[in-house]
């Protein structure tokens, strides 16, 4: 039996000590500069030539984390639904530059849906509705470029098929996220 193989969540800062350990075998990789507050609406091409610099020699699965500060999918707002969904096109402009397969992004399932489906239960049907409206275009995008979209929220846990058609062999790859609320720390990785 083969085990799986251990994937890492890293920032251009984080990479470079651990490069060999995710090069050498072809770790899943989820680069998350580019969520960070503000990166996709400045100029950021330094920031992604220094990754495509660094990715040199990696052949493992890649993926994206995309924008998510304060950019709820469901957001009844039309207008702020056009912001959010210009974010995300512009962080799948990265993800097809920088050879991502997937790009991570939040779902609009949250605690507050959840604790206020019976106080607003004529809001919640719509939340969804705005959801597929905002996500439309992101995920018509998402095709035209191979990038699979991967909800990510709390301890969710996805499994999805790579569809990457320059791998040897389909992989499925498991996603893993884990926020512990006490304490702030995360834990993310994929494994295949």
């Amino acid at each position: 039996m083969i085990l799986p193989l251990l994937g890492t969540a890293v920032t251009l800062t984080t990479y470079p000590p651990i490069r060999d350990w995710v090069c050498g075998p072809g770790r899943a990789l989820e680069i998350q500069d580019f969520c960070a507050i503000g990166v996709l609406e400045r100029d950021h091409s330094d920031l992604l030539a220094a990754w495509l610099t660094q990715l040199d020699g990696h052949s493992g699965p890649r993926g994206i984390h995309g924008p998510f500060f304060g950019l709820d999918i469901s957001n009844p707002d039309a207008e702020m639904r056009a912001v959010i969904q210009k974010r995300m096109l512009q962080a799948l402009s990265v993800a097809e530059a920088l050879s991502a397969d997937l790009m991570v992004i939040h779902s609009p399932f949250n605690h507050w849906h959840q604790l206020n489906r019976v106080n607003y239960a004529n809001v919640y049907p719509g939340l969804m509705d705005a959801a597929a409206t905002c996500l439309a275009p992101v995920l018509a995008r998402a095709a035209d470029i191979g990038c699979t979209l991967v909800f990510a929220e709390g301890a969710m846990i996805f499994l999805r098929r790579s569809r990457n058609p320059n791998r040897r062999n389909p992989t499925w790859l498991l996603l893993i996220g884990l926020a512990m609320c006490t304490g702030g720390a995360v834990l993310c990785g994929w494994m295949l």
